[in-house]
């Protein structure tokens, strides 16, 4: 095993990994006797919830411009991938607030989902499938393309590795780093909710404030998908699936909306641009003998060790 390159500790030092801050770095927790309870003493949970979701964002803030050129190669990447397989996508703004993950482990029961390396909020590609399945079963007003579902995003029954379904479905990421937001619910019948056999759900009850991080109105995102490599006899057949897959997805983000508390209007995106087709990229010339030496012994030298050092430890 490796040891870290020196330029390895530079760039993490000004790079904190919000993701990492949310997920594993909670530094709220205090040790405290036993108080009685009051709601004064409901209450001091949510602001301590609030002090941790600002500092989140605050370090997110921080490392926005190095995001940004990371976010980018990676986006350039996937739209290369994307293209070889002769797929398509488009660019989506929301049109309201975007929750991502809610439903994800947290100790403070509000999640959100981060990409592991990018730092940034994303919709997994899971879960865009979910959403376009959703749509085109239960929604769809066409009986073909409903009967087609299954076709396109595979059998419910069956291990997805056994029946992936006709279609790729990339992750959504943002453009560029998105502004982030605090959002906030006021429940007025905690009380009623947590015991209903023993609490009315009345008017006297002191509400209780909860936060939560939220990605802001206006963001844009890249959705991309492709025809399965294999799944089709044909290519006028692959085309005509990721027509379908395409024309669900868009009607699915604008009616429907990705994401969690999508019934309040969360995760709806109605500004729906697709970009020039681009051509696939030519494949590159493989490298000869001579030119494979050469790299070989660039990249040992930019590492530490020359070609010379590695032939007299082999001896």
């Amino acid at each position: 095993m490796l040891p870290l390159y020196a330029q390895s500790d530079s760039v993490f030092k000004n790079f904190p990994h919000a993701g990492l801050l949310f997920d594993k770095y909670l530094d709220q927790w205090v040790e405290q006797d036993n108080e009685p309870d009051s709601k004064e003493n409901e209450k001091k949970p949510q602001i301590e919830k609030k002090v941790f979701y600002e500092n989140v964002i605050r370090q997110y803030k921080k490392s926005e411009s190095q995001i940004n050129p990371a976010l980018e190669k990676h986006l350039k990447r996937q739209a290369e991938l994307c293209t070889n397989l002769r797929g398509a996508g488009f660019v989506a703004t929301t049109d309201w607030r975007f929750l991502t993950g809610f439903g994800a482990a947290h100790p403070y029961e509000a999640g959100f989902v981060w990409h592991r390396t990018l730092s940034v909020p994303y919709l997994p590609g899971s879960s865009i499938k979910g959403m376009m399945r959703a749509w085109a079963e239960q929604w769809q007003e066409d009986a073909a393309l409903r009967m087609e579902a299954e076709k396109l995003f595979g059998h419910k029954d069956t291990h997805p590795q056994q029946n992936p379904g006709a279609l790729i479905i990339f992750d959504a990421l943002p453009l560029v780093a998105p502004k982030l937001e605090l959002d906030i619910l006021t429940p007025h019948y905690q009380d009623y909710y947590l015991d209903p056999e023993n609490n009315s759900p009345a008017d006297y009850y002191d509400p209780v404030p909860v936060f939560f991080i939220t990605v802001a109105p206006g963001q844009k995102l890249r959705f991309d998908l492709a025809p399965r490599p294999g799944a089709h006899p044909s290519t006028s057949e692959a085309n005509a699936d990721l027509k379908k897959g395409e024309k669900i997805l868009e009607e699915a983000l604008r009616f429907l909306g990705a994401g969690a508390k999508t019934a309040l209007g969360y995760g709806r995106m109605l500004d729906i641009t697709k970009p020039e087709k681009q051509d696939a990229p030519k494949p590159q010339k493989p490298l000869n003998e001579t030119d494979l030496i050469k790299a070989s012994a660039l990249l040992q030298g930019k590492f530490g060790v020359s070609p010379a050092q590695n032939n007299k430890k082999g001896k």
